[in-house]
């Protein structure tokens, strides 16, 4: 009966990890995957993972300590998620930049994923980046990952290094640093549209600039848009493709 218990208590462990995972990452944290189904997928990888878990020696008469080792689960999870939805964060900050120099800031729709309204044009980027994510199979390759955590990280041996704390910081610096990255072409082609058009103003002070230059930004930025698609898909597969040293160093650095 003991053993039982044991094995319910160790396969529990292994499914919070796996369901946290699955109600943060991409693709599976859409709305459209009710959480049924986030739930019913989170058991069968759990029955799959689970004989790949070492076996660890539980404490079952102590409830507080097994919480702990819950919450330590949810927080190995959490912490995976983030860094893969740091990418995704700034590909939507990059449209929000956008947005606001072709003048588009008012139009907005709502995000499902983000429970919020954000600018057209960065739902269309979201939306592009998760059709490439499925494209480059990024969702078996945060699958891997996730096998992959079990063996770094035994069910009991997640312990945070004074490395994690630096590292997560960085992670959400690098969101600046990839919205400019990707906005950067369209900057530069709107930034030289505005230059031209005050030049025009300077030359020409009869032609009303204000009418004339609100269309032509939002040519301008639209051409632009389609114009860098090619560079901005190769530039997210670099991202995609950079998630598996992200997610090891983060791996290694829950282990102390």
């Amino acid at each position: 009966m003991d053993a039982l218990l044991q094995q319910t208590e160790v396969f529990f462990l292994v499914f919070v990890r796996i369901f946290t995972l699955f109600v943060l990452i991409p693709v599976f944290n859409h709305r459209a995957i009710p959480m049924t189904v986030r739930i019913a997928l989170s058991l069968v990888f759990t029955v799959l993972l689970v004989h790949r878990v070492e076996p660890v020696q539980i404490d079952i008469s102590n409830a507080a300590g097994y919480f702990f080792l819950v919450g330590k689960e949810v927080l190995t999870g959490i912490i995976l998620g983030f860094a893969t939805e740091f990418i995704f964060h700034a590909v939507r900050f990059a449209g929000q930049i956008i947005s606001f120099l072709m003048g588009f800031s008012m139009v907005v729709t709502f995000d499902p994923e983000m429970s919020q309204e954000i600018s057209i044009i960065s739902r269309l980027k979201a939306i592009t980046a998760i059709t490439l994510f499925l494209i480059i199979d990024g969702h078996f390759l945060l699958l891997e990952a996730l096998a992959h955590s079990f063996s770094v990280i035994p069910l009991i041996g997640m312990h945070i290094s004074g490395d994690l704390l630096p590292y997560i910081v960085r992670l959400s610096a690098d969101v600046f640093v990839i919205a400019l990255q990707i906005s950067g072409p369209i900057l530069v082609m709107l930034l030289l549209t505005n230059v031209g058009l005050g030049i025009l103003a300077r030359t020409v002070p009869q032609m009303n600039v204000f009418i004339v230059g609100f269309p032509l930004t939002i040519s301008v930025g639209f051409f632009a848009l389609v114009f860098t698609y090619p560079t901005f898909s190769n530039y997210f597969r670099g991202l995609v493709m950079s998630l598996q040293t992200t997610l090891g160093t983060l791996l290694h650095a829950l282990v102390g």
